[in-house]
């Protein structure tokens, strides 16, 4: 399974990267060559930013249709208290969530995430 962190998924819905780019992921999620993953909490920013800027909310939810959605529980917060500095809570529980649920990686656009992570998970940029 491979984690979607919320800025990959934010990167997908307001078309934040290019084109070519972001036609080339939603294909390979829309084709289930393999699973892929976000948290509840992404559900939540998702939907936040999709109102914000006017994004077409039946289609988010469309999409959102081939992703798992994985819970956070009590398990993640204490891992984040126990391993992590809780400087930015939100990706730590998404780090926490990703390895409790043992996704093979963590697929980011946030590099600073990749570089303060690096030894709990394996990551691919976007």
């Amino acid at each position: 399974m491979i984690f979607l962190d919320t800025s990959v998924v934010l990167d997908l819905i307001l078309l934040r990267k290019d084109k070519k780019t972001t036609e080339n992921l939603l294909q390979k999620i829309s084709q289930k060559e393999d699973i892929y993953a976000i948290s509840i909490l992404t559900i939540h920013l998702v939907y936040y930013f999709a109102k914000k800027f006017r994004e077409d909310l039946n289609k988010i939810k469309d999409w959102l249709e081939y992703l798992v959605i994985l819970d956070l529980n009590y398990e993640d917060y204490v891992f984040v208290i126990n391993n992590l500095d809780y400087n930015d809570m939100e990706d730590d529980l998404q780090i926490a969530c990703s390895i409790r649920n043992k996704c093979q990686k963590v697929f980011t656009s946030d590099k600073k995430m990749t570089k303060k992570y690096k030894e709990f998970v394996d990551f691919e940029t976007f």
